[in-house]
């Protein structure tokens, strides 16, 4: 299990959140810690508002998050972004590293489309 200490205080278990199990934040999160071998325990939540609030409250360590969710936290300070999963770094956040500059090979990127149903006529 991953822990730190800060400033020499007892060590604390950190978990990795996901906005819901199965989701492409959990199998990111999954895959981060496999490749990082890494042993924390995963929080599952049933969406990203409510994770981004416990991420803010501090009620757990490190979550996994789609950029639009979070880069307002992020452009205030609220929130500190430790690493894109992308392969490349995200131009409006250049200075955030990729995780693939510190566990080579990572990315998880995902792919998001807009559909309806077969048949629908154009409006």
């Amino acid at each position: 299990m991953a822990a730190v200490s800060v400033n020499g205080k007892k060590a604390r278990r950190i978990n990795l959140a996901s906005f819901g199990t199965g989701s492409s934040s959990h199998v990111s999160g999954e895959l981060f810690k496999s490749m990082a071998g890494l042993d924390m325990p995963h929080v599952p939540y049933r969406g990203s508002a409510p994770m981004v609030n416990d991420l803010l409250a501090g009620h757990v360590s490190v979550g996994v998050d789609n950029l639009p969710a979070s880069m307002e936290f992020i452009r205030t300070g609220q929130l500190r972004a430790l690493g894109a999963t992308t392969a490349a770094r995200w131009p409006t956040l250049s200075d955030v590293p990729t995780i693939g500059e510190t566990v080579p090979g990572f990315e998880a990127s995902s792919w998001i489309a807009l559909g309806c149903r077969a048949g629908r006529r154009p409006t």
